[in-house]
């Protein structure tokens, strides 16, 4: 009988080929329905031609005797196995792998199982199995990324959703806008534009300004494009900003420095990208001290690649470490504030 389980993965197909090789990965995507010890040699980096041999219990605590396992093909599209223990004579599992995209891989568990009378046991045990695995995997995968890597999948997932293209924080895009007004703003960058819900509203009220848009996530970044035929909107991290010294106006930033995790270094970038008497404005979330300490606690946990809020004083004390100067800073509600500063 033949198990096939199909999931996405949130990596690229050469990330998941790599933990592939190792029997690490095995032993952490199988427990607790199995548990594999290696007996004599086995190789700790599965290759074609390969053999382990394993010791395997089933829930942890039920011996179900030696699993061989030898490899006939190991590669980046396709590995496959033949395997088999005293209980299953025939377990040949074959894993296909199929680029997505550059975040994303179909990653497919085709298995064989015989074992006589009990076949139709092991079939809804190992369809279980399977399943169970799969899910194990897109945790391994998620833990071992950073938090810009999860913000850039988080985004790439959601960059078309309603919230998105409109705009999580209308009424703060108001109070920037209404601080840039004044300002005679020729040419703006928005720091983590998303979609670009920010950008049109300013296009609307200052249709003469050249507008630059900078994101992490592909799929935003074109999405704004869309949106924002005559910007110029760029893929690229705010620590790193591709642009020249000194030469916009003003940078914006909404909502995006609690998903960096070196703030400081996105501060100074802006800093540096600023002409003379240019100004930054910093749109964050915030609130009070305990609702701060529990969100940074679920970000630990989160998929969204969210790594720290901060208060307006923590924020206009990074400002004045970077360089700004007449630093100012006001609650627009109980949980989002704005913070200027300039560079003299």
């Amino acid at each position: 009988m033949i198990v096939r389980e199909s999931a996405v993965f949130p990596a690229d197909r050469d990330t998941v080929f790599q933990k592939l090789q190792r029997l690490e990965t095995l032993q952490y995507i199988a427990k607790p329905y199995a548990d594999f010890e290696p007996v004599g040699d086995t190789p700790v980096v599965f290759a074609a031609g390969s053999t382990c041999v394993c010791s395997l219990r089933l829930f942890g605590c039920i011996p179900f005797g030696l699993h061989t396992i030898r490899i006939e093909r190991f590669d980046r599209e396709c590995i496959s196995s033949r395997e088999g223990n005293r209980h299953v004579p025939v377990w040949n599992h074959t894993i296909r792998l199929e680029a997505v995209d550059e975040d994303h891989t179909q990653y497919t568990d085709i298995v064989e199982t015989r074992a006589g009378i009990r076949t139709v046991f092991i079939w809804l045990w190992a369809k279980a199995f399977y399943a169970h695995r799969q899910r194990k995997w897109i945790h391994l995968l998620q833990d071992a990324m950073d938090d810009k890597q999860k913000s850039r999948l988080y985004f790439n997932q959601h960059s078309s959703t309603g919230i998105n293209r409109n705009g999580y924080w209308r009424v703060d895009y108001r109070i920037t806008s209404e601080i840039l007004m004044g300002e005679n703003v020729k040419r703006l960058v928005d720091v983590g534009c998303g979609n670009g819900a920010f950008l049109a509203r300013f296009a609307s009220l200052v249709p003469a300004a050249k507008l630059t848009g900078l994101d992490l996530s592909h799929e935003m970044v074109l999405r704004s494009r869309e949106r924002l035929p005559d910007a110029d909107i760029v893929e690229g991290d705010a620590e790193s900003m591709p642009f020249p010294d000194g030469v916009f106006d003003a940078v914006t930033c909404h909502m995006s420095i609690h998903h960096h995790p070196h703030p400081e270094r996105s501060l100074r970038e802006m800093h540096r990208i600023l002409a003379k008497d240019g100004i930054a404005v910093i749109d964050e979330l915030t609130g009070p001290p305990w609702a701060r300490k529990a969100l940074n606690r679920a970000f630990q946990k989160w998929p969204t690649g969210d790594h720290a809020v901060y208060s307006r004083r923590e924020m206009e004390q990074m400002l004045e470490d970077a360089g700004f100067k007449d630093i100012e800073s006001r609650l627009i509600t109980p949980f989002s504030y704005v913070c200027t500063g300039r560079k003299r």
